[in-house]
């Protein structure tokens, strides 16, 4: 695998919509006919999300994540392909985001802190060193996901599932333990630069209702009580 320094990604817009089973089988339904399916889909249309989120003792990500400045960490794989596995940094500011990755090995790091020693991952070594990271969720869902000429992309996710990670040892894409399903709605989510594309433009106008501010993260957090304070979604 080549090695290769962060990449950064953004500004640009999330948009997330909730959606009923119904109602996202129809999205996607119309979507297919305006985008091209991401490359990475699997035979089933789909393909499988798996997080490793990171936070500080003080949950600081979950407390004062999204307007608030404090961006998230994350260990994902998209899929099955072993190259599709980052180490990631997502921040929020009003309705823009920002995110930074690089991509990683298989594998799991023994020592318990993510990220090698190579030049494009020291970055994130230092974050997790600097910030006091650990880790907290483990959280896998299904995307359906498509793509436009411009790199839009629109993405339908659904069937989440989460358990509390092992806060030390080994950081790994594995399960610790059996996870819990968790009863949500699907997430539609329109991600674009600028101005949307007219295939963007079109989702929008599909969808017709107001973005809402949600994340796997803090449903997750919220389901298995990880944080005895309240926060908001991040």
């Amino acid at each position: 695998m080549t090695r290769a320094a962060p990449e950064p990604l953004g500004p640009r817009r999330e948009d997330k919509f909730l959606a009923t089973a119904d109602q996202a089988v129809a999205f996607a339904d119309w979507a297919a006919g305006r985008f091209e399916p991401d490359p990475h889909t699997g035979p089933d249309g789909s393909y499988l999300v798996v997080s490793l989120y990171f936070d500080t003792a003080a949950f600081d990500s979950f407390r004062r994540g999204g307007d608030g400045g404090w961006p998230k960490h994350r260990l994902r794989s998209y899929g099955s392909d072993p190259e599709l596995r980052f180490l990631e940094e997502k921040l929020r500011r009003g309705d823009r985001v920002w995110k930074r990755r690089v991509r990683c090995a298989p594998g799991d790091w023994p020592d318990g802190a993510p990220a090698g020693d190579e030049p494009g991952q020291l970055w994130f070594r230092r974050r997790w060193q600097r910030l006091g990271l650990r880790p907290v969720l483990h959280v896998t869902y299904r995307r359906v996901a498509f793509v436009s000429a411009d790199g839009d992309r629109v993405t339908i996710d659904s069937d989440l599932a989460c358990c509390a990670a092992a806060p030390q040892g080994a950081v790994s894409l594995a399960a610790p333990g059996p996870t819990r399903a968790v009863a949500t709605p699907h997430v539609i989510e329109l991600k674009y630069a600028g101005v949307p594309s007219a295939p963007m433009a079109a989702a929008i106008a599909r969808l017709g209702q107001r973005p809402v501010r949600t994340s796997k993260y803090s449903i997750g957090v919220r389901e298995l009580g990880l944080d005895p304070a309240d926060g908001s979604s991040t």
